[in-house]
């Protein structure tokens, strides 16, 4: 008895390690196809398995789509790079949150020779990426050995399947932010108006290119540099009464807008006429300043 608790908590801790292993080193990655092309090739190392592929539902949940494979032919490869995810029995096992399993022999649910024969494997697994609450692929195992995978196996792909999900929500939500951010980014640039944001301090972080024109500035150069530089010498102090009237207010997190008139000289020394608006928002004690700069010279 006491021989069977120590094999058995040798097996767990073997398992234990071999899933830490798998997320501990993919926890790097937030770019979905890194993760997902290192998410296969770990899981195919450390459990020794010789052929696999990851693929993900698309948007409309009806097909799961291929996106790396490593081991499988071109032909099975092929095969699989469109799953069905409400008509295949795959891909309705899947979407129910199950697992399946094939192996050589088995015609129980369906021809497994379809899957396993052409590509001369014994067994292959399905097994659903997911968390608690939804199903975000599929990963698939081949082996040529038909009984390796073991209830013991399939829990722990089971469980790196679940980890994996995890890192597939949190590369999606990092994703989701960075074409929010791009779009935006589109968007100030597609304006015919200056846009420039800085902090307290008056230090711009970012600037499009029409304010760039606006005040005589090459790509990039505004970055870093205080827009304090760029204002009159009457105007100097309008960033210090803002941020002083902003961390003094209470209630609301976006500050009144404050608009002025402004003039910039030219190299020519000729004064442009610029109509400066700012807003202020973010907390009190760290805001951030937006001004929006709009040329007032008659065309």
């Amino acid at each position: 008895m006491r021989l069977e608790l120590e094999e058995e908590l040798k097996q767990r801790n073997k398992e234990l390690l071999i899933l830490n292993t798998v997320v501990s080193s993919l926890n790097q990655y937030l770019n979905l196809g890194e993760l997902l092309e290192g998410s296969l090739e770990k899981v195919l190392e450390i459990m020794s398995i010789e052929s696999g592929a990851m693929l993900l539902i698309n948007e409309v949940q009806t097909q799961f789509v291929l996106e790396v494979t490593k081991g499988f032919s071109p032909e099975f490869v092929s095969k699989i790079a469109l799953v069905d995810a409400n008509e295949s029995t795959v891909g309705q096992t899947i979407c129910a949150g199950n697992h399946l399993l094939l192996w050589e022999g088995d015609d129980s649910r369906f021809a497994s020779s379809d899957w396993l024969t052409d590509e001369h494997l014994n067994s292959l697994c399905f097994l659903p990426i997911k968390t608690k609450q939804k199903v975000y692929g599929m990963m698939m195992c081949g082996h040529r050995y038909s009984r390796f995978f073991s209830t013991r196996n399939m829990n722990i792909l089971e469980n790196i399947g679940q980890q994996i999900a995890l890192l597939v929500e949190n590369a999606l939500l990092y994703k989701e932010v960075k074409d929010s951010e791009r779009r935006y980014q589109n968007l100030i640039e597609s304006v015919d108006v200056g846009i420039l944001s800085f902090d307290k301090d008056g230090k711009i972080f970012q600037c499009n290119k029409k304010a760039e024109q606006l005040f005589d500035l090459s790509n990039g150069e505004a970055l870093g540099r205080s827009f304090k530089d760029f204002m009159s010498e009457k105007h100097s102090h309008l960033i210090d009464e803002i941020v002083h009237n902003y961390s003094m207010s209470s209630g609301n997190e976006n500050g009144a807008d404050s608009t002025i008139l402004e003039c910039r000289k030219t190299n020519n020394d000729q004064e442009i006429p610029l109509e400066v608006s700012y807003t202020i928002w973010g907390e009190r004690g760290k805001p951030t300043i937006t001004a929006t700069v709009k040329d007032m010279r008659p065309y």
